[in-house]
């Protein structure tokens, strides 16, 4: 009756690369997207946005300039994640 939870300390090796290009491609279009409209948009919950971001900068493709509220996401490295 337990709820499994798979929300660690870390980021997870198994997120979905075509998400994590999903993301970028949408800040890529617009680098003032706030977390709310990418998880409406790719119909996943801001929390796994928040992984996909962490990911995203941790293989130094995107990183945020300024704060959440007057900042913006700059793409560093737009590549596909598939070939």
């Amino acid at each position: 009756m337990g709820k499994s939870s798979n929300v660690g300390g870390s980021v997870p090796d198994r997120v979905p690369d075509y998400r994590l290009q999903l993301v970028l491609n949408l800040i890529t279009q617009n680098n003032n997207v706030l977390l709310q409209e990418l998880s409406k948009q790719l119909m996943v919950s801001k929390r796994t946005i928040r992984r996909d971001i962490e990911k995203l900068k941790t293989q130094n493709k995107l990183k945020r300039e300024g704060n959440e509220e007057t900042g913006y996401w700059v793409v560093i490295e737009n590549t596909n994640f598939t070939d």
